[in-house]
């Protein structure tokens, strides 16, 4: 039994845009989030919809699974301004860094199957570190 209750600590809110459940990457975010928070899956075309519907701690958007990151990201915040927006790819560019940066992402990652490193980079977003200080 814990003697610090389940309270003590905030739940957070992600929201994963595009790719499947089922990835390894998808998996793996799932499983380091969880701890601290709710994970949310949805589909690129879904995204806006719930952002108009309930406000969301951090917003990570898969740029392997859309169209156009840059421009998602863009039309997250006119829904949302002050999203925190993480950009996560697996395969990094500047080009695609700095378009993504300049819409307003908070962050633009490299996609990782190490749960600490996804962990530490998205509750950064909330001015957090992994060990909830």
């Amino acid at each position: 039994m814990s003697l610090i209750p389940e309270t003590a600590f905030p739940r957070y809110a992600f929201l994963v845009v595009g790719g499947s459940a089922e990835t390894p990457w998808a998996i793996t975010l799932k499983q380091a989030l969880s701890p601290v928070g709710d994970v949310f899956l949805v589909p690129a075309p879904d995204a806006i919809r719930l952002l108009q519907e309930r406000r969301y701690d951090v917003v990570i958007i898969d740029a392997g699974a859309v169209r156009n990151a840059a421009r998602l990201v863009s039309d997250m915040l006119r829904q949302q301004p002050g999203a925190r927006i993480i950009v996560a790819t697996a395969s990094p560019t500047w080009m695609e860094a700095r378009e993504v940066l300049r819409s307003g992402a908070y962050d633009y990652i490299r996609k990782s199957l190490d749960e600490n490193a996804l962990r530490s980079a998205i509750l950064a977003a909330l001015g957090k570190t992994s060990d909830f200080s």
